[in-house]
């Protein structure tokens, strides 16, 4: 007997992963209760299995979803689960709960999408998370491809138990998933058997990847936002006038004289670029007229 599983990644996040924790919950009391059903009303197990997996000779729109949100045992579901922990959590780290939220929701639909796609006229139900996850995995290649996955494998012989861990390269692994894969869609394209959903595999990856650019355009954004915040309310937090309060200032720039402003009056004046960088101030008790920009 020999099994490896993925246990690690070489990735220390900054914040909770509180959306991936949600998601692994929400999918998690959702099994719990088709089990209940399963074994104590079997009619309306049988009910919510038809309505909400995806079947795509049916097609019912809301089934896209929904199907993201089931699974078909215990061990589906935990090996899902994994999956979505060790990546998910590494994504939301970087861009966002929210924008991560959308990418997992939208991918898990069109990775429902593509897998109509090869087999439009299959009736056979189709039901999991690994769609969605699949798009976890292909942003997690684009923005952590250099780090490493630690894997823990058990290894039986003649009843004596070997086992242990190593690392491996994230994109090595990645690729590798993916092209088994798309070599698994290859080998059975045009078939009506059931198993694993090659299809949405695909779909979810490529729709992972190619959220990866807006979202870092949408992060860049929000970034250079909150900083431009940040140092204005710096800015007004050390600003300190050398005019006192009850000054009545006058400004002249550009040979022409503007005034008299009350130092409220003048710093709104100024905070909205009514003056130049040449611009002089004077109020009664100055010898001279002084240069503005030593004052804000």
């Amino acid at each position: 007997m020999f099994f490896i599983i993925p246990v690690g990644v070489e990735y220390k996040a900054d914040r909770m992963p509180v959306v991936t924790f949600t998601l692994m919950g929400i999918n998690t009391a959702i099994h719990l209760v088709m089990m209940a059903l399963f074994f104590t009303n079997e009619t309306a197990y049988i009910r919510a299995f038809d309505l909400f997996t995806l079947v795509p000779a049916v097609s019912a729109w809301h089934t896209y979803l929904t199907s993201c949100f089931l699974h078909a045992d215990i061990f589906h579901l935990l090996g899902n689960m994994v999956y979505l922990f060790l990546f998910g959590s590494c994504v939301e780290d970087i861009v966002g709960r929210g924008r991560f939220l959308v990418m997992y929701l939208v991918a898990g639909i069109l990775a429902g999408l593509a897998h109509m796609a090869t087999g439009p006229s299959s009736d056979i139900p189709t039901l999991g998370a690994s769609g969605a996850i699949s798009a976890c995995m292909g942003a997690f290649v684009l923005l952590l491809h250099k780090r490493q996955i630690e894997f823990k494998y058990v290894f039986l012989f003649f009843f004596r138990l070997f086992a242990g861990d190593f690392f491996l390269p994230a994109w090595l692994v990645i690729t590798f998933w993916f092209g088994t894969d798309v070599l698994g869609a290859i080998l059975n394209a045009g078939s009506e058997m059931g198993g694993i959903a090659y299809g949405a595999h695909i779909g979810g990856f490529l729709a992972g990847m190619a959220a990866v650019p807006p979202l870092k355009a949408l992060m860049k954004r929000t970034k250079a936002r909150e900083q431009a915040a940040a140092e204005a309310a710096e800015a007004e937090a050390t600003w300190r006038p050398t005019i006192p309060s009850d000054a009545q200032i006058s400004i002249l720039d550009n040979e022409q004289q503007y005034g008299p402003y009350s130092l409220p009056e003048l710093w709104g004046a100024y905070q909205e670029g009514h003056f130049t960088e040449e611009a002089l101030y004077w109020h009664e008790g100055l010898e001279d007229w002084r240069e503005l920009r030593d004052v804000f």
